[in-house]
């Protein structure tokens, strides 16, 4: 398999397991004894999970290999909550949130604090949820979960923290672009959205990121960065009962907030849309709603299973910068059903569409659910094509035509 040009776009990190860096910094990481050597064996308690009154999940558990204690709050918040035309709006809110001042923190001092003390900081925003996670050790638990909570109650910017942090969401479009590795499936999850749930038919993924203002990221995360959907995991060297306590202390007073309008109704027939990114997206999108768990897990499967048939036949790899479906980390529930494919360096969308499309057909014959055969006729395909070039003439794509009837 040529694992080398698959990456995955919307990564999400492993709960309830210990953290690593998102950010992948291999200096950093390098700090810390490897889980996968030979020498390592971990001395872990059973996990357990309680429910603050508020709604805040937690997960516990001990791990006493070492003094690292590993934390991560999640919040169920990301592109697909992203509103009308505010393309970029949870990504710049995950930057803003995480380098802003609070109540008891100056701008960038809540990190410095975390990292003098031989701590990890780092966040990242996918579809569906952002998380911030932490290396820490015992001593500053109770510091890490004081920011945390001070992040979702006192948020304070200043233009100075967003000039800066805008300008490393920028960068890290360029790097995914300039990458032979990197893969456009993020943005192409944001283009998706605005697309197929608000009709926008040309994405400021760049562009959209400069727009967002203080107000717009700070209302954002008041309205999504809510206890009702948080999930708080601590893994480490530390009692359960201590961390519980402290959780307790600075969580469990924070009052619930009301819950976000649902998604739009998604679109149905083909969709085609255009970008400020230099590069070409395909998606293939059941987009539901899926009202039955069994439903959305059978799906998830599948989609797994299809997200490994696409990626080892070469007919489909080749010609492709990345390819991804539906699986255990894109899971389908607020997720649609879907299938992503970029077009490689000189190839274009029109070149790998038919044998996307009739790779998803062969392995939805192969399988003999009705739900899952329902697929086939209920796929909309969307595509977003470089809108750089202005003097080019746009014309008509293949992804214009029609493909079975309509979305679920």
């Amino acid at each position: 398999m040529q694992t080398r040009r698959i990456r995955a776009g919307i990564a999400a990190a492993a709960l309830l397991a210990t953290l690593v860096s998102c950010g992948k910094d291999e200096q950093e990481a390098a700090k810390f004894e490897r889980a996968d050597h030979e020498t390592f064996v971990r001395d872990m308690s059973d996990l357990s999970s309680f429910t603050l009154a508020n709604g805040i999940t937690v997960y516990l558990q001990e791990e006493r290999t070492n003094e690292q204690i590993a934390i991560e709050v999640l919040y169920r918040a990301g592109f697909l909550d992203e509103p009308k035309g505010r393309a970029q709006l949870s990504h710049v809110a995950e930057h803003l949130a995480v380098h802003c001042a609070t109540a008891g923190f100056a701008a960038e001092e809540s990190i410095k604090k975390m990292t003098d003390g031989g701590g990890m900081v780092n966040a990242e925003a996918v579809s569906d949820f952002s998380h911030i996670d932490y290396i820490a050790n015992a001593a500053t638990l109770d510091m890490a979960l004081s920011i945390e909570a001070q992040r979702i109650t006192s948020l304070a910017c200043d233009e100075d923290v967003r000039t800066t942090e805008i300008a490393k969401v920028i960068k890290e479009i360029d790097d995914v672009v300039s990458n032979p590795k990197g893969s456009l499936a993020k943005y192409g999850m944001m283009a998706l959205h605005q697309a197929l749930h608000h009709g926008e038919r040309f994405v400021p993924i760049r562009a959209g990121a400069t727009r967002i203002t203080i107000a717009q990221s700070e209302q954002f995360v008041r309205d999504h960065y809510r206890p009702d959907d948080a999930v708080i995991v601590i893994v480490g060297n530390v009692k359960k009962a201590e961390a519980e306590a402290l959780v307790r202390k600075h969580f469990e007073a924070i009052p619930r907030r009301p819950q976000p309008a649902p998604l739009p109704k998604a679109a149905a027939g083909n969709i085609r849309a255009t970008w400020d990114v230099e590069g070409q997206a395909l998606y293939f999108v059941s987009p539901g709603p899926y009202e039955s768990f069994r439903d959305r897990l059978i799906l998830t499967m599948f989609g797994s299973y299809l997200h490994q048939v696409l990626m080892t036949s070469e007919e489909v790899y080749g010609p492709c910068r990345s390819v991804y479906a539906s699986n255990q980390i894109y899971r389908v529930d607020e997720i649609p059903f879907f299938v992503f494919a970029e077009p490689a360096q000189g190839r274009t969308i029109e070149e790998i569409k038919p044998t996307v499309r009739r790779y998803i057909d062969a392995a939805v014959a192969s399988l003999d659910d009705s739900r899952i055969q329902s697929i086939a006729g209920s796929l909309v395909s969307f595509a977003t094509a470089t809108s750089l070039k202005k003097n080019v003439p746009d014309y008509p794509l293949m992804h214009h035509q029609v493909i079975g009837q309509e979305a679920l």
